[in-house]
Order: structure tokens, then C-alpha cells, then sequence
């Protein structure tokens, strides 16, 4: 279940993002 980049800004959807794209992510957003 891949999900849109659109949806990765939603810190409660981020379940199965590899931690280091998820660090990218929340590094980004906040």
C-alpha cells in the first residue's frame, strides 16, 4: 500500500514509510 507524497505531510499516515524518508518528511514539515 503505497501512498501518495501528498498524503506523507499527515504525521498519522506515515505507517509503513521507511524511518529515513519519514525523517525527510517530518524534518521538512516542521
Amino acid at each position: 500500500m503505497k501512498r501518495p507524497l501528498t498524503l506523507f505531510r499527515y504525521k498519522g499516515d506515515l505507517v509503513g514509510v521507511p524511518s529515513s524518508i519519514k525523517k525527510q518528511i517530518l524534518n521538512t514539515d516542521e
